[in-house]
């Protein structure tokens, strides 16, 4: 891990480094160290992390193989916040993407080629 991970952890929510301490089993090692009503540190050591938050366990945690840290840190940090990471779907071959309901036509084909005759109605005075 390295030190841009660490200002990362301490970017995260309360909540979810409670997560991630408790799923890869950190340990405080200090107390919260606060300045000028900003947390420089959580109780988590750069070292704390380190030793939980390493390569092997992220990768067996997340059933991976990948190995650039940033991609790993942005899975994990979508899975432990039950996020679902953006799928794009393949289209089918030509490019054509099926619509299924009116709102997804494009406006230009929405609107017919011929006016739409009005029924006009008189009053009566």
């Amino acid at each position: 891990m390295s030190i841009f991970l660490y200002h990362d952890w301490m970017s995260l929510s309360l909540p979810t480094r409670n997560k991630l301490a408790n799923k890869f089993g950190i340990k405080k090692t200090s107390s919260t160290h606060v300045v000028n009503n900003q947390v420089e540190s959580d109780g988590y050591s750069l070292r704390d992390v380190e030793k939980g938050l390493n390569l092997p366990a992220i990768k067996e945690f997340l059933g991976t193989e990948e190995s650039d840290m940033q991609k790993l840190w942005t899975m994990l940090v979508d899975k432990i916040e039950d996020r679902v990471p953006a799928v794009i779907p393949p289209t089918p071959e030509g490019n054509v993407i099926p619509i299924t309901t009116i709102s997804q036509v494009p406006i230009a084909q929405a609107i017919p080629d011929e006016p739409i005759k009005k029924k006009v109605v008189k009053s009566k005075k």
